[in-house]
């Protein structure tokens, strides 16, 4: 405002000291052709006169005017150039970040799939190894230890499934392929089974496994992924548990039904917490198992939002448990729809 100021006294005063040449020029004229001519009777002689002695009046007008006018082109075109260059700025340090990212999530997904492929070959190693010891007949195996070597291998084997159901899970996902038929489904029933298909898996591990169902409502999901999320998140549980007990409940609050695994195992440090639903990142406890993808969660998030859900996790630290809730909507009556799932957080932040 200041500078818009300058700007128009400067083109004012210019017109002021031009327009002053006018008069000037008409004085000296006329005393030049009336020698001792009065003001009054050069006036009324020259009627013009008037009209130059108001010249620099008028041209100090015109001279404010056109200075306003300069300064507001002059103004805009500094705005112009300002927006221009906080603009490209900007740009460019989107493109900036944009391009840190795309390095950022080059690197993780190449050391995740460095570390996924040695994941993959400790339980194929572990299935080669022991069914080479099998077969040798010069070893004189007895039945027992055939027996338990059989057991080593189906261990690899589901280990081996696990890590590749998660990799086409979010492959599909990726892609928008998996389609979800989202129905109102009894979801304690759906729960009870996920509880007595888990038990096996519990007593082999020394570990109690509770139900609490309690929900007394149906729930808007597709049932088959609906289940496959329970067993997702009732499997972590009693993977990252060495003692205690793995509890699932069931409640309604208003017009949310709430599926809650808690455990009394490894917990999350507070560090990990922005990993557990990033995919291609896994948590330092973790990063310690050969049967762990990190996909799982991420996957498991991804169909509860495509449900019209989500899924919250609160862990005080390591050392504490954990507890995950899946949050889904309580039955509508409403007929089958059809949904697409994405997997969220593809890429870390």
């Amino acid at each position: 405002m200041n500078h818009q100021r300058s700007v128009i006294a400067k083109w004012a005063l210019g017109g002021i000291l031009f327009g002053l040449l006018f008069p000037a020029i008409s004085w000296v004229v006329a005393i030049a052709d009336h020698d001792g001519l009065s003001i009054w009777d050069a006036h009324a002689s020259q009627p013009a006169l008037w009209v130059t002695n108001a010249a620099p009046v008028i041209l100090g007008i015109v001279g404010a005017v056109a200075g306003a006018a300069f300064a507001g082109i002059a103004g805009r075109e500094a705005e112009s150039h300002a927006l221009a260059e906080r603009v490209a700025k900007e740009w460019t340090a989107e493109i900036h970040e944009g391009n840190v990212n795309v390095a950022k999530n080059a690197e993780l997904r190449s050391k995740y799939f460095a570390a996924l492929s040695h994941d993959m070959r400790t339980p194929l190693t572990a299935i080669l190894g022991f069914t080479d010891l099998a077969a040798d007949s010069e070893a004189g195996l007895d039945v027992p230890t055939l027996h338990e070597f059989m057991r080593d291998i189906g261990v690899s084997a589901r280990q081996l499934l696990t890590i590749i159901n998660d990799l086409m899970d979010a492959a599909k996902m990726e892609s928008g392929a998996i389609e979800l038929m989202v129905d109102d489904i009894d979801g304690d029933v759906v729960a009870e089974q996920v509880v007595r298909h888990m038990r096996p898996l519990a007593d082999e591990e020394h570990l109690g496994l509770e139900s609490h169902l309690r929900a007394g409502t149906t729930v808007r999901a597709d049932e088959q992924r609906f289940r496959q999320i329970l067993i997702n998140l009732v499997s972590n549980a009693l993977k990252y548990t060495e003692s205690g007990t793995v509890r699932l409940r069931s409640y309604r609050i208003m017009d949310l039904v709430v599926y809650e695994v808690e455990d009394t195992g490894a917990g999350i440090s507070e560090e990990d917490m922005p990993k557990v639903f990033t995919a291609f990142e896994q948590t330092d406890v973790a990063k310690q198992r050969t049967d762990s993808t990190g996909l799982g969660l991420p996957v498991s998030l991804g169909m509860a939002e495509a449900m019209g859900g989500t899924i919250q996790v609160d862990s005080v630290g390591e050392g504490h448990g954990s507890v995950f809730r899946l949050i889904l909507g309580a039955g509508t009556g409403d007929d089958v729809e059809v949904l697409m799932a994405s997997l969220p957080h593809l890429l870390a932040a």
